[in-house]
């Protein structure tokens, strides 16, 4: 007993084994368990995602852009020179009964400034139903004569405005105009060559 050797190899003497080798089939239902849940969440998080935005969608046009209570009903506009309101307003291109929320007010400004006697145009909404126009106007200081060919063969001469910055405008057309052109105090000098 006291020189009694124990047995080298422990495991012989315990009466059950644990078996820590799992079949292949075990593992590869595993692997496809786990496989398809991934798949599953990442299918129901994309699909999820997607029925917010169609519903965030479908939430803005029903309330905000096809709402009648963002209609325009009047168009402001406002001028420090001689282009008539009205004129302004066509100008704009913009008409009465368009939702206002859904109006590209870059491309308001941008159709104004296509007018060469214009200068710079504040376009900003007055909610709920408003549209208000700003516009500064170039003023002429001078004008200039250029000879042109006319379609019949002879040369006209075309009538090219001034203003202090040296930007070239053409002359508005009198029935644009708020004031008459008789009514102005003085003609413009001519620059000649």
């Amino acid at each position: 007993m006291w020189f009694r050797r124990e047995q080298k190899n422990r495991r012989l003497r315990r009466g059950g084994v644990l078996n820590v080798k799992l079949r292949s089939d075990q593992v590869r239902a595993t692997r496809t368990r786990l496989v398809s849940i991934a798949l599953g969440v990442t299918f129901g998080t994309v699909f999820g995602l997607y029925l917010l935005w169609r519903a965030g969608e479908w939430a803005l046009d029903k309330f905000v852009y096809e709402n009648s209570t963002f209609a325009i009903t009047s168009i402001e506009v406002q001028t420090d020179g001689v282009i008539a309101p009205e004129q302004l307003r066509r100008l704009t291109n913009v008409k009465l009964g368009a939702n206002l929320i859904s109006l590209d007010l870059a491309s308001v400004k941008r159709n104004l400034e296509l007018e060469t006697t214009i200068d710079s145009v504040s376009v900003e909404r007055v909610l709920p139903r408003t549209l208000k126009v700003c516009v500064t106007e170039r003023d002429p200081i001078a004008q200039v004569n250029i000879p042109t060919a006319s379609a019949s063969g002879g040369i006209a001469a075309s009538v090219l405005q001034l203003d202090a910055n040296g930007f070239v405008m053409e002359p508005l057309d009198p029935k644009l105009r708020v004031i008459p052109l008789s009514q102005m105090s003085a003609q413009l000098p001519v620059l000649t060559a």
